[in-house]
This record gives C-alpha cells, structure tokens and sequence, in this order.
C-alpha cells in the first residue's frame, strides 16, 4: 500500500449501508505497530497491518458503528494482539 495523502481504500462498506471507507496511509514498506483511529481518536493500536485492515473493515460495518475510519502509522503501545482481541474488548463500540 503506497502512502498517499489521500489514503488508499483498505475497506469499504456496500452501498445500501452507507458506502463507509475505511482509508489506509501507510507507506509499503512499513512493518510497524498500526494504529486504527476514528477520526483522531485511537480505537486500536495492532502489531501488524493485516489486523489493522480486519478490525477497520468491522469497524465501518453495521455491527462496528464507527465512522471517519483509518490506519495509521503509530508509535504507541500495542493494545490488542489480535482482531478477536479488539472485538472482545469493553471498550468496543458494537451496534
């Protein structure tokens, strides 16, 4: 995935539920923790991008409830070792 400014589509929600994009803006050859945010706000940090992509592909989705999402580069600590981590956790928004 090239970083863009614009952010590159890494999901999309259909279009009779509102179309939703999930934006990715990490360069390709970055290997870092990834971090999900709605808007600016940290929903997750993972250790791999492929679990980023998972968690906002849900995130945008009807059972997700979140809007504005992305993936970012991120120096924080990693919250959530895998999707099934995040969709556990307390702190999840869930329709």
């Amino acid at each position: 995935m090239s970083l863009i400014s614009s952010g590159v589509v890494v999901a999309k929600a259909r279009e009779e539920l509102g179309a939703l994009e999930a934006l990715g803006f990490l360069p390709d050859d970055y290997s870092g923790p990834c971090g999900v945010f709605e808007g600016e706000r940290i929903i997750a940090v993972v250790s791999q991008e492929r679990i980023a992509v998972r968690i906002a592909g849900y995130a945008i989705s009807p059972g997700g409830g979140y809007t504005g999402v992305s993936i970012r580069t991120c120096n924080q600590p990693v919250t959530h070792a895998t999707f099934e981590d995040w969709i556990a956790s307390p702190e999840t928004k869930q329709q």
